[in-house]
């Protein structure tokens, strides 16, 4: 649980300083340039050029692979791709919860045990 809170918390902080990256774009480039230097000297940045470009060319979100990963390990690697990575996780995550479906079958069955025991040497009502 608390892994899933921390994770949650660095999720926010890399949109927030996504959105922050988002802003330094869009100040006008007259700015950048203050001292004596002409805007015509100076080279282009085309940031939002790139920013498009890397939407067109197909490339992934970390941001939404993040979240995903958050719902389930394993999913992040696959939607970017990394399909062995991927299984590793999502093997994990399997021997993770069977884990924790025999354990509560197997304590479940030592009680059940306990009980019956109980009744036969202890003399104790089940009721």
């Amino acid at each position: 649980m608390m892994l899933k809170i921390i994770t949650a918390f660095i999720v926010l902080l890399s949109l927030t300083f996504q959105a922050k990256a988002q802003q330094a774009v869009d100040i006008p480039f007259h700015n950048l340039y203050v001292d004596n230097i002409a805007v015509n000297n100076a080279p282009m940045f085309n940031f939002a050029s790139e920013d498009m470009q890397s939407k067109e060319s197909g490339q992934k979100s970390v941001g939404k692979a993040l979240l995903f990963s958050l719902i389930l390990p394993g999913s992040g690697e696959f939607y970017m791709g990394a399909k062995g990575q991927a299984g590793v996780f999502f093997g994990i995550e399997v021997l993770l919860w069977g884990g924790l479906f025999a354990n509560k079958w197997y304590v479940r069955s030592l009680e059940d045990d306990y009980k019956t025991y109980a009744v036969q040497y202890a003399g104790v009502d089940r009721s």
